[in-house]
């Protein structure tokens, strides 16, 4: 199977690379789009070969098949192209698509192709399995008490939705009741999750904490949000994934495989339902057509490309840098903005999209005008903003960094090498981000390192553990003094 595996994806890897080369000789936008249906074919493919070790690859791959190349790929198989800009933008940005997945691929391959030291001493990063111990109980209790907290807030905001509509969430009407460090511990579940399965627990011991995280994905969909479901949900597959392999036990069973596939279909129905319920809850639903607008209604992603390239000129004008824009702004805006500056950083709306270094609010400010006022956008991709800063240059560099960063972390978790849960769940978080980075700013798998929550939360659960393993380390010393002095006597 795997040989097959390897020839179909050598196959299409050529003919991609001809085809590309030809709808350039002859300007064929078609044959450009099924050059690109046909490299993002051959990364799943080799992904799969070797799935615990490029899980994560597969995902960002599925990804970003779904949120950019999925929507051209249908209409040019349909015969249905109607595309609104110039012949060389749409052109363009299929050929900025198509650097990224080869260039992404290309560093995939390069950190597989380092080899790692394996008589190298242990990890300087190694936690004994008595402190381990401790960590995962401590993290486990903590997850409960800020999944209550988080279930809290979700449903103070799909009350809100409810009664105002989801894009009322994003307007500056919305008020939580709670205070915003209640909102941080909220936010802080997730890395606590992390934590927790950082200390490699049996699957028993997952059960109700899966089991409670699943009742929180399904319930944040009602908030209007369905990029946190898919995310997360990808981040539990490529766990179980990798956890699958140990001979302890196993994490996916026969059946599971089986089944599998239909919950994707089922998900993937349901959750453009829901895109057509939430911006009208009278609309009549044909669920035979639903597959297939899923991917025409999540491919809407790519527009933000072609936006960025039709306005090159008025946003070249602003002089600003979105790239590292998010970056800034997060450490201006979060704690140690607020400890070392006394600037006040202006937050309506027209001056974030003017003088705020976001692409995306730029965008939408060019584009829809009022209705970006109202809280409606165009969204954001990674290679939209490091076109407009960098070019060509920019998005193959990044795409090699992100490509090699993915491969050298996912193999260091598979090979179990991150025997620190804070490293495993730093590196989960990274990983995370970098699956939805196609709908997201270039650097949000570092600018969400930032967040004051994640800092305290790694910090409350260290000092809570270490308390707990030096006090048992205590008793199990002093049973030890007691069991000599008796034999002694």
């Amino acid at each position: 199977m795997k040989k097959i595996n390897q020839i179909v994806c050598i196959l299409s890897e050529i003919l991609s690379i001809g085809l590309f080369v030809l709808a350039l000789l002859y300007t064929n936008y078609n044959m450009l789009v099924i050059s690109l249906g046909l490299l993002l074919l051959s990364n799943i493919l080799y992904a799969i070969r070797n799935l615990r070790k490029r899980i994560f690859f597969l995902m960002f791959n599925i990804s970003f098949g779904t949120l950019l190349v999925g929507k051209k790929l249908i209409e040019v198989v349909t015969n249905n192209v109607n595309n609104i800009f110039l012949l060389d933008i749409e052109m363009n940005t299929i050929i900025l698509l198509f650097l990224s997945l080869a260039t992404l691929k290309i560093g995939m391959q390069i950190s597989e192709k380092i080899k790692v030291n394996k008589t190298e001493k242990k990890p300087s990063n190694t936690i004994s399995k008595m402190k381990l111990e401790s960590i995962k109980n401590v993290s486990k209790k903590i997850f409960y008490l800020t999944y209550i907290v988080l279930i809290l807030i979700t449903l103070e905001k799909v009350v809100y939705v409810y009664q105002n509509g989801y894009l009322a969430m994003y307007k500056d009407t919305f008020n939580s009741i709670f205070p915003t460090i209640v909102k941080k511990i909220a936010l802080s579940n997730v890395l606590v999750l992390y934590i927790f399965l950082g200390t490699y627990p049996k699957k028993s011991e997952c059960k109700m904490v899966m089991i409670l995280y699943q009742l929180y994905l399904v319930l944040s969909i009602f908030t209007g949000v369905r990029g946190e479901f898919v995310v997360s949900e990808i981040i539990i597959i490529m766990y179980y994934v990798i956890r699958n392999n140990e001979n302890v036990e196993v994490w996916i069973s026969p059946k599971m495989k089986l089944v599998f596939p239909i919950i994707c279909v089922i998900a993937i129905i349901g959750l453009g339902s829901y895109n057509v319920l939430r911006n009208d809850k009278n609309a009549n639903i044909d669920l035979s057509k639903q597959f297939k607008q899923f991917f025409i209604d999540q491919g809407g992603s790519i527009d933000g490309i072609l936006y960025a390239q039709y306005y090159k000129n008025d946003i070249a004008s602003l002089n600003q840098n979105y790239t590292f824009g998010p970056l800034i702004n997060s450490i201006e805006k979060g704690i140690f903005g607020k400890l070392f500056s006394n600037t006040t950083i202006k937050e309506d709306p027209e001056s974030t999209a003017l003088h705020g270094k976001n692409l995306g609010a730029t965008l939408s400010y060019f584009v829809l005008g009022n209705r970006y006022l109202n809280g409606e956008g165009t969204g954001v991709q990674y290679i939209s903003e490091l076109y407009v800063d960098y070019g060509y240059v920019g998005v193959i560099i990044y795409n090699l960094l992100i490509g090699y960063l993915m491969g050298r972390i996912t193999m260091s978790i598979e090979s179990r090498k991150y025997t620190n849960p804070y490293l495993f769940a730093v590196s989960f978080l990274i990983l995370g981000d970098m699956v939805y980075i196609p709908r997201n700013f270039a650097l949000s798998w570092i600018t969400n390192l930032t967040s004051i929550g994640y800092i305290m939360v790694i910090f409350v659960i260290y000092l809570i553990s270490n308390y707990k393993y030096n006090k048992e380390i205590k008793y199990q010393g002093d049973k030890k003094d007691y069991v000599e002095y008796n034999v002694d006597y």
